[in-house]
């Protein structure tokens, strides 16, 4: 708080009348209350006499009467306006499409300081404060644009006139934005896969600024919509991408320009992988699904919204079938499926983009089998043997994972299956089968497929004569030979 009222406290150390302050002011009387009109309270390192920042010619020049009356406060022409065309015959820009009101009116002093101000060209006061004094709207604009909230109006404004809306200085869009991000402006020359809307900048940027990031005048999922409203509706019916829930659009795409097709910001499933870090090729094990390994995420992924889970394009078994139609075909042409192929549920066995195990199972074989079949193994491994490949989890040794036209997805019907690891004809097993090659025998008549009685694995429940090794009470052994 002054000590003083303005014109004491300047007067307490300054003598008006003295012949040097006089001479300065070429002798117009001073009593002290205009003096901050040409002068900075606190000074300016270098201006003579601690002139405002920025000074009209005349008043830097100490030559008060080429305005005034000699030794008066009186204008030579009578009124500012007057007084100013006196030396500015012409305002540039006045003779423009479109005027700043007061331009032509000579309403000259609502914007301008005939002496001194603290902005160029000698402004009232510094652009911000002196164009919200009527752009009220402006004025309590707290995030926006950097010139703007630096009070640089005239960055983009010309003060009195100009061919353009707005009294802009370029053409709206690119001419004018360009002008300080050049480097935004090549990058869209540049781009491959051009965005229409880049060209014309105020078709989703406000100038000024809205309080939403990157001036944009809208939410970015609302201002897409206003050309894609289809995508809207697609995302409106299913459960979104998170980035789309969001709304947050520039996560995935370039609204610029890009060197990728659809705006994407970088080449397809890498676009994917810079959040999907879980999914890179690298870190889903030996064992990759090759849409995976070659990135095609979209091949069974929609990146937007679906009714399906995991954001797939179809129900599970239907992406999965649109590559592995195969399948179906083997499938129908069966006649036993296992029950989760027929249900198309195939990730209840296999991981959809890779893992450590043969055909991308979750677990090993064994365990993925016994998800389903524990009660078998449980059985088998109470027997006195239990079948090598039961013991190695090789369930895939002798069934099929998807469908087979025998009963229990048998590969083969025995004994065709059984000889492929067990020798049917040498001597050996005839010895032990009667003298018979095992070629013309159903092994599963004595024989149990997972464990069973002492080293053969038989049957829990064997005829007496059978059990003692006695065959001839009811085979003629000769005749069988």
């Amino acid at each position: 708080m002054l000590r003083q009222v303005e014109g004491g406290v300047c007067l307490s150390c300054h003598d008006s009348g003295a012949g040097a302050m006089s001479a300065a002011h070429d002798g117009i009387p001073l009593n002290g209350d205009r003096c901050t009109e040409c002068h900075a309270s606190h000074g300016q390192a270098d201006q003579h006499a601690s002139l405002r920042l920025a000074a009209h010619p005349t008043t830097r020049d100490g030559n008060c009467n080429a305005c005034h009356e000699e030794a008066s406060t009186a204008l030579k022409a009578g009124d500012a306006g007057s007084t100013c065309r006196s030396c500015h015959e012409s305002v540039p820009g006045e003779d423009l499409a479109n005027t700043h009101m007061g331009v032509g009116e000579d309403m000259c002093l609502e914007c301008h300081n005939p002496h001194a101000g603290p902005a160029a060209p000698v402004l009232r006061d510094v652009p911000r404060v002196t164009c919200t004094e009527c752009h009220t709207d402006l004025s309590e604009l707290r995030a926006g644009h950097a010139p703007v909230l630096a009070g640089q109006c005239l960055d983009c404004h010309s003060g009195h006139g100009s061919d353009e809306e707005s009294l802009l200085v370029a053409a709206p869009g690119r001419e004018l934005c360009e002008t300080c991000h050049e480097d935004k402006a090549a990058a869209i020359d540049e781009a491959e896969v051009p965005h229409a809307p880049a060209e014309m900048c105020d078709t989703c940027h406000d100038g000024h600024g809205t309080g939403i990031a990157r001036l944009l005048k809208a939410r970015q999922d609302q201002l897409c919509a206003e050309c894609h409203q289809e995508l809207i509706d697609e995302i409106s019916i299913g459960t979104p991408h998170a980035p789309v829930a969001m709304g947050a659009c520039s996560s995935c795409h370039d609204p610029h320009g890009s060197e990728h097709e659809k705006l994407l910001l970088q080449k397809g499933g890498d676009n994917c992988l810079s959040c999907h870090k879980n999914h890179v090729p690298d870190a889903i094990g030996e064992v990759k699904h090759e849409p995976v390994e070659w990135k095609l995420c979209l091949s069974c992924h929609d990146p937007h919204s679906s009714r399906h889970g995991s954001l797939l394009k179809a129900p599970a078994e239907e992406v999965c079938l649109g590559c592995h139609a195969s399948a179906m075909r083997d499938l129908e042409a069966a006649e036993v499926a296992h029950r989760p192929v027929a249900e198309g549920q195939c990730l209840q066995c296999h991981l959809p983009h890779g893992g450590t195990n043969l055909a991308m199972l979750r677990r090993p074989p064994q365990q993925v089998c016994l998800t389903c079949h524990q009660d078998i193994h449980d059985e088998a491994s109470r027997q006195d043997t239990v079948h090598a490949p039961v013991t190695r989890g090789d369930c895939l040794k002798c069934h099929e994972g998807h469908q087979s036209n025998l009963p229990h997805l048998e590969r083969k019907a025995p004994p065709e299956l059984c000889a492929d690891c067990h020798p049917l004809t040498t001597s050996l097993f005839r010895e032990k089968h009667l003298g018979l090659a095992g070629t013309d025998m159903d092994c599963l008549s004595c024989h149990d497929k997972h464990g069973g009685k002492g080293r053969g694995m038989l049957l829990p429940e064997v005829h007496v004569p059978f059990n003692n090794g006695d065959c001839s009470q009811c085979h003629d052994l000769e005749e069988e030979k």
